[in-house]
């Protein structure tokens, strides 16, 4: 099973544009995240966790 979630782009003079495909994939009992361009993102155990990881990327807000 996959999806596929098109996250709005932010793009900032000082920032390169980050794709703004993503692809959640299940994997066995477990959900990937995958970036369009450049593969694995990262593998949850909960899709609720991917979700929120979907959720974080789109965000644009990093962590300090």
């Amino acid at each position: 099973m996959e999806y596929k979630v098109r996250l709005p782009r932010r793009v900032s003079p000082t920032q390169a544009p980050s794709p703004g495909d993503y692809v959640l994939q299940r994997r066995g009992r477990f959900w990937a995240v995958l970036d369009a361009a450049e593969g694995l993102v990262c593998l949850t155990v909960y899709k609720r966790g991917a979700l929120e990881v979907l959720r974080r990327l789109g965000s644009g807000n990093s962590p300090s």
